[in-house]
């Protein structure tokens, strides 16, 4: 029988429980996104970490409706962020001291990864790439090298946002036009369906140098025009400027590293406009919004190897 290993993750917008088994197949995946109130663009940090604790009974009902929790071997745990350090915020704190009771109540090891790190797993077993984090909160551009055990990454930073994410521009302006947070499936849903020919023309296109990019202004320059256009102009043209942007770094990235494959992922990657217009450019991940696969993908390995990036709990 395949073993069976645990991932938990907690953003600050979904609470994630996978199960996957030695072969890389998914066993389970339950989430949940967490409420937030209509006309509002986020939760703070400590309604993030109430949801998650109220959440969590209800998800792993469902988990072992799926499989026969005595079988997991580990428990992997987005602790963190990202892969920098002082990377922190408290929602993270829910999944981690869920992973810490369950593997009590279980006897198996704890092993502590980056939600960055989740996302990379999520999205490529590839030994080294240059991968797009495009979420929610997080907008950045990195050399991905897996380490020698196979667990875990080195990342480096190769450019970023310098203010908002696109996640954040994204549901910023869906927001603004009426939208639910999060705003970005509505905004790309309607991109995706509507007539290319109405792209709202001679707008300043996002600012880039080098690597990093400025969204802000793009912000203010949306939300000066909402009133003036039909839904449907303002998503695909927004949805096109961010296209033509991720082009534009995407072809700087290649010239730099022509032999190393460039994949995208987080939850911006999920856009059915942006795999439209990228997807000879890139690997588009399968699991990019937020999720525990990784995770659990990335407890796997380390228990199988008994080394791995973050260290076990004890």
């Amino acid at each position: 029988m395949n073993e069976l290993y645990l991932g938990i993750d907690t953003s600050n917008y979904t609470t994630s429980v996978a199960v996957t088994d030695s072969e890389g197949n998914v066993i389970s995946d339950r989430r949940k996104l967490l409420p937030v109130k209509k006309g509002e663009r986020g939760l703070r940090q400590q309604e993030a970490l109430f949801h998650h604790i109220k959440n969590f009974p209800e998800i792993i009902k469902k988990v072992r409706d799926d499989v026969d929790i005595r079988q997991i071997k580990s428990i992997g745990v987005s602790a963190r962020p990202r892969n920098v350090e002082g990377s922190y915020m408290p929602c993270f704190e829910a999944g981690r001291s869920f992973a810490i009771s369950m593997g009590t109540a279980l006897n198996v090891p704890i092993y502590e990864f980056s939600h960055q790190e989740g996302h990379i797993r999520a999205a490529t077993d590839i030994d080294e790439c240059i991968c797009f984090h495009l979420s929610g909160g997080t907008t950045e551009f990195l050399k991905v090298v897996k380490n020698a055990d196979k667990t875990g990454y080195k990342v480096d930073i190769i450019g970023h946002t310098l203010d908002i994410s696109f996640g954040q521009l994204i549901d910023r302006i869906g927001v603004a036009m009426g939208f639910d947070f999060p705003a970005g499936k509505a905004i790309d849903s309607l991109a995706f369906s509507s007539d290319r020919n109405i792209i709202i023309k001679g707008l300043k296109p996002f600012h880039i140098s080098g690597n990093d990019v400025n969204l802000s202004g793009a912000e203010t320059q949306f939300c000066r025009i909402i009133s003036d256009y039909k839904k449907d102009e303002i998503a695909i043209t927004l949805m096109n400027m961010t296209a033509e942007c991720l082009d534009k770094i995407i072809a700087t990235c290649k010239k730099k590293y022509p032999d190393i494959p460039i994949v995208l992922a987080g939850g911006v990657s999920q856009s059915l406009y942006l795999k439209e217009c990228l997807k000879d450019k890139a690997i588009f991940a399968e699991y990019g919004a937020d999720n525990a696969i990784g995770i659990s993908k990335l407890g796997g390995m380390a228990y199988a190897t008994e080394t791995c990036k973050g260290k076990p709990v004890k």
